[in-house]
């Protein structure tokens, strides 16, 4: 990707943005399974300079994240995953009591006592909305 990344011209976002947005998360991508903080750092930064739009961000936000959990800096990347669920338009309390996790837990065992097998489960209806399968990484 740096092969690439460095044949770019100078006004290359604005000139080949879909060209640069995919080389600029493809190399954030192995950095993150590198464990190349530097480069990603440095390549995130140009994704939220440049992209257009959340969308655009949400990988390089999610990398980013992933770095910081797989670096032992856990308080930072719940900071940050929180921040992009809010972007996202998710609502996260501020805290929960143990009485409202148990009523999680039962209306989610409600919800899969209408499937009889693993595979009933396996094939139901996916996910489509891109922005909730993202939001998904986040949580």
């Amino acid at each position: 990707f740096d092969n690439g990344i460095s044949f770019l011209r100078k006004n290359h976002w604005r000139e080949h943005y879909n060209l640069s947005l995919q080389l600029f998360e493809s190399a954030s991508d192995c950095a993150v399974v590198l464990g190349d903080i530097t480069s990603l750092k440095l390549l995130s930064d140009q994704i939220f300079t440049f992209a257009k739009s959340l969308e655009d961000k949400l990988n390089a936000m999610y990398n980013t994240v992933s770095a910081l959990a797989y670096g032992s800096q856990l308080p930072e990347s719940v900071n940050k995953s929180i921040l992009a669920l809010s972007q996202l338009g998710e609502k996260l309390p501020d805290s929960y009591s143990e009485s409202d996790t148990k009523v999680y837990i039962a209306q989610t065992q409600d919800m899969l006592k209408g499937f009889t097998t693993d595979q009933e489960l396996i094939e139901y209806k996916k996910m489509r909305d891109p922005k909730k399968i993202m939001a998904m990484k986040f949580y």
